[in-house]
């Protein structure tokens, strides 16, 4: 009798110390990313830069730039920079612009987009961006009545402006970049990982001669076309198979491989989701206020340190064809950071869980996981959120940000704001074992206790469900 009896509570000691050891090991997410994490991964995508050859305006610190401006209200009653030695005259240059290399900065800013998704905006300052000549068509440049298109400065430079921020945007899932965006202009083009090209894992960005577009390759590029309708091109009867309107003129960057740069070696590192300095700075930025309009406690009004900046450079002419434009914006604490064309690229599928019952899955502000007749969205996070496939760990997210969470009891909260262990859940997709999850497929989701979310008349929504079922199938209907 104590033999048996020391046996059972040998298997039962067994058991109590084995099953806490699963659920750990059944952990999936990691928690948030530490800001040791955030610096180290800042630091490895931060880009490698090839200035154009014979390119004359380098970039610089915004406090080597400092020393060369003033902060002035503007003739919109907001504080901007401007020189301090006049110019004089719109494409006349001073040697304010022809910036510092040795001493300049990349200004790296970490914006928390979703669980383990970031962005990383690696911003440069340029105390000068040299405009442009429109590039005629040769075709058609003999051709045109010049006075007729007077606003087409063909023989002439525009769009000049003292003070020019550029960026690149890296995106980051799962501690790895996925996609960039790399900005020129008014505009940028999405590039995924395997597109771009690396120098010791850092992505190469292209700076454009002069005017400092981001590229990620050498060459000519055309980022503008200029049309005309017939009836403004003299003697065009003498075409055949003409269109409604012809290119007459192009805008384009060049880069090529000049000077190049290590940025990771002059990185400013700002957490701008907590307003945190990761590294590069003493404290956070005066010149990082949203408001431009007061000064500071304790400096001059014309201290570039005084406050926020509204522009970042003289004020010019008001048309974007001027020769002299108005300094652009800079980043602020209100600035939205992350890659405006980035937002597809990609977030977790928002999906919803239709229950064998009728209705959906539903949970709001942490409580127990129910049924609402009213179809409810949720978030599905995986290893790979482009492609979510059979046995694949996911985490459910809610649109108030919780996850749904399976106990060991079967319970199914929401209360956790950050998936670990309780909050992965293992999906089976009945309907297609080896493809992506699309819209309509039936699954199952087995918790981290090997129980699975079910759905049924009595007792209703839970995580205790024993095996593949009716009630523990749930139709997937993709949102977005």
């Amino acid at each position: 009798m104590k033999k048996t009896l020391l046996v059972l509570l040998s298997i039962l000691f067994l058991c109590l110390y084995h099953l806490p050891a699963v659920s750990v090991q059944a952990k999936s997410f990691s928690a948030e990313y530490t800001d040791s994490e955030k610096l180290a991964i800042m630091e490895q995508y931060a880009p490698y830069m090839w200035f154009a050859k014979g390119e004359q305006y380098y970039p610089s610190s915004v406090d080597w730039a400092f020393n060369h401006m003033e902060r002035y209200l503007d003739s919109s009653n907001h504080y901007s920079l401007r020189t301090k030695q006049s110019i004089n005259c719109d494409s006349c240059v001073i040697p304010f612009f022809n910036g510092d290399l040795n001493t300049a900065k990349v200004y790296a800013y970490w914006t928390d987009v979703d669980y383990q998704v970031a962005d990383i905006s690696y911003m440069v300052f340029y105390p000068y961006n040299r405009g442009k000549n429109i590039d005629a068509i040769e075709d058609f440049r003999f051709l045109l009545d010049v006075s007729r298109f007077s606003s087409l400065p063909f023989l002439t430079q525009f769009g000049h402006h003292v003070g020019d921020w550029e960026k690149i945007v890296v995106r980051v899932i799962d501690e790895e970049i996925a996609y960039a965006q790399y900005d020129y202009h008014a505009w940028s083009n999405i590039y995924e990982a395997d597109e771009l090209e690396y120098y010791e894992g850092h992505p190469v960005v292209y700076s454009a001669n002069g005017s400092h577009g981001s590229w990620k390759n050498a060459g000519t590029h055309i980022y503008h076309t200029i049309k005309a309708p017939l009836d403004d091109i003299p003697v065009i009867d003498l075409f055949d198979d003409i269109p409604n309107e012809v290119t007459i003129a192009t805008l384009s960057d060049k880069t090529s491989k000049g000077r190049s740069w290590k940025t990771w070696n002059s990185l400013v590192a700002l957490d701008k989701t907590n307003k945190k300095v990761l590294s590069g700075l003493d404290a956070w930025p005066s010149w990082m206020s949203s408001d431009t309009t007061t000064t500071l406690a304790g400096y001059d009004s014309s201290s570039p340190y005084g406050g926020g900046i509204n522009r970042w450079g003289n004020e010019g002419g008001s048309s974007d064809l001027s020769v002299l434009v108005s300094g652009p914006g800079g980043p602020d604490d209100n600035s939205d950071l992350t890659g405006r064309d980035l937002q597809e690229y990609p977030l977790p599928p928002q999906v919803s869980l239709k229950t064998p019952i009728g209705g959906y899955l539903h949970a709001v502000n942490g409580r127990d996981v129910s049924i609402s007749p009213n179809e409810a969205t949720v978030s599905l996070l995986g290893n790979n959120r482009g492609c979510i496939k059979n046995g694949e760990q996911v985490a459910i997210k809610t649109s108030d940000g919780h996850y749904f969470s399976g106990k060991q009891s079967g319970d199914l909260t929401s209360s956790p704001t950050y998936p670990l262990h309780e909050e992965t859940f293992t999906l089976i997709n009945q309907t297609d074992a080896n493809g992506c999850l699309e819209d309509g497929d039936k699954v199952s989701l087995k918790s981290a206790y090997n129980l699975y979310i079910l759905a049924a008349p009595r007792p209703g929504v839970h995580a205790g469900g024993s095996d593949i079922s009716q009630w523990t199938t749930f139709q997937v209907n993709i949102v977005k």
